[in-house]
């Protein structure tokens, strides 16, 4: 399996839609009042946060934030920002959060 189809794979699976095909609605989650992206906190407010990966991983990783970010159009994506809204979006829709609850099972 190449890298792209790992991706793929993973996208899908944390619920992103697939963008080879026309996205459902009944599976979408609901969008954030501000679009679905919420600021930093201020870094006296912040509560670190650590994950630690292998370096293939890290680079498979920075990958994907990069084709995401082109995807969505934007100049800057933090990993962080990346992070908080996966974990949001794992929390606030079901599908993705039923495919994380099977992996981690």
């Amino acid at each position: 399996m190449g890298i792209q189809d790992r991706l793929r794979e993973a996208a899908t699976l944390i619920g992103l839609p697939d963008t080879r095909r026309p996205a459902t609605t009944d599976t979408e989650p609901t969008p954030h009042p501000r679009g679905g992206r919420r600021p930093a906190p201020a870094a006296a407010d912040a509560v670190a946060l650590t994950v630690r990966v292998d370096p293939e991983e890290a680079s498979e990783i920075d990958r994907w934030l990069l084709a995401l970010r082109y995807d969505a159009r934007r100049t800057r994506l933090d990993k962080s920002e990346a992070i908080r809204e996966l974990l949001r979006l794992a929390r606030d829709h079901e599908p993705t959060r039923k495919a994380l609850l099977k992996r981690l099972a």
